[in-house]
């Protein structure tokens, strides 16, 4: 690596394929401050390339994943645990020889789950010596103000490490609109946030692990948003089956009881979300399997995925669908009560993407079921006729389905024109 004179070296931990815009802000900042970066780019998906393009000081540089993986042996088609356990064993090697050659100054990591632990394994290793500083941020244990509603403020703290100065407030008057994500909807909500800041608009991230939810919830509420884009409900599946990421009751009501309009789809409703594979409920019984790989099932077939050590995703069934259909469909419709007390009630849309729900779903997925998805469509079409036969009114919610999936190109389009339709009313 090329000599770095006298500036302290950082070295950023991530998976570029899902937070690259975060990790060329923070880069970005800290080469301003002084400081250079190495950038151990460690994404899972097939081909390995990394980013197309990453902007870098001259003293900088990005490992990208086939980078990485050039010196272990590994298969293009191997199962992802398999080859992230490859790449942490890859950068765990880069760190030990940037620090012994007295190069290496911190190591820093903010993400997901998935980020989180593949980057403490590796800060948690006693290759590293003590005072070494490590850094890990977490959205979920930084207020909903500071993670979303400024989220460039967010990241520039995280890259000032532990300097006490706070950053001035940015102005910026585009409207904002709320958007839900997961993990396995991130391909969506990419598409859909660039669409949205094309059309001037401010896209607002929150990520569906229970607190994430809570908060759109209350920040709706407190009038931030002009609308939402409610594109990732799968909080539902952990309320109603005691998963570990329940955003509680209240969730999918803020909007319609505050007269905000939206648009609502059923991002990963294929999955409830549990701890370790060891900590599933008694009631998940699984099959008896010498195959070490992440995919097991349960003793009546449901796929479970063993999505990484701290986190196991369970399919949800075309009767757990039907269920979660009619309760999401009683949330939306508490807006009929504006109509009936004589106010306005905004528009719903929900739109559903009958080619997949998520990133494990659908025909490239690893648990498909097109009879689920059908069941949840189904269930959410006769609710809402229902609820509107009972009111005698005409409801302010609508669906319509699409023969696209939810990561889809297509899929992102409808939805962003949506939005934008929305808001301009």
């Amino acid at each position: 690596m090329a000599a770095r004179g006298s500036k302290p070296l950082v070295a950023l931990i991530g998976t570029l394929d899902t937070k690259q815009a975060e990790y060329q802000f923070a880069t970005s900042w800290l080469e301003k401050h002084n400081c250079n970066v190495v950038v151990l780019d460690a994404s899972t998906r097939s081909p390995f390339e990394g980013p197309l393009s990453f902007d870098l000081g001259a003293s900088s540089k990005l490992h990208r994943p086939k980078d990485l993986l050039g010196t272990h042996a590994f298969a293009e088609d191997a199962e992802r645990s398999k080859v992230r356990e490859l790449l942490r064993e890859a950068c765990l090697d880069e760190l030990t020889s940037l620090q012994a050659r007295g190069e290496l100054n911190s190591i820093a990591s903010f993400g997901g789950s998935q980020d989180t632990a593949f980057a403490t394994s590796i800060m948690r290793s006693p290759t590293f010596s003590i005072g070494l500083p490590k850094h890990l941020w977490l959205y979920e244990r930084y207020h909903a103000h500071d993670t979303t509603i400024r989220p460039g403020s967010h990241l520039r703290n995280g890259a000032k490490q532990d300097k006490s100065s706070s950053p001035a407030e940015e102005k910026d008057h585009k409207p904002m609109i709320a958007i839900s994500m997961f993990g396995v909807t991130t391909v969506a909500v990419n598409q859909i946030s660039d669409l949205l800041k094309e059309r001037g608009y401010e896209p607002v991230a929150f990520h569906a692990t229970g607190s994430g939810g809570r908060s759109i919830e209350r920040l709706i509420r407190e009038g931030f948003f002009a609308s939402v884009v409610d594109l990732t409900t799968t909080e539902v599946c952990d309320h109603l089956y005691n998963g570990v990421l329940s955003a509680g009751p209240d969730r999918l009501t803020a909007a319609a009881e505050c007269g905000v309009p939206q648009v609502v789809s059923v991002g990963a409703l294929d999955m409830i979300n549990f701890g370790s594979l060891s900590s599933l409920p008694s009631r998940i019984k699984l099959q008896n399997s010498k195959d070490d790989g992440p995919m097991h099932y349960t003793e009546d077939g449901t796929p479970v995925y063993e999505h990484n050590s701290q986190v196991t995703l369970v399919r949800t069934s075309a009767a757990q669908c039907k269920e979660i259909g009619e309760y999401i469909v009683g949330k939306l419709t508490t807006g009929l009560s504006r109509l009936q007390k004589g106010g306005n009630a905004a528009p719903v849309r929900i739109l559903f993407p009958r080619e997949g729900l998520s990133a494990m779903d659908g025909a490239e997925g690893v648990w498909n079921n097109p009879e689920a998805r059908t069941a949840l469509h189904g269930s959410i079409r006769e609710a809402l006729k229902s609820k509107a036969s009972q009111s005698n009114l005409q409801s302010p919610v609508t669906i319509e389905a699409f023969e696209h999936h939810i990561n889809s190109a297509e899929f992102a389009m409808i939805v962003a024109d949506q939005a934008a339709q929305l808001v301009s009313k």
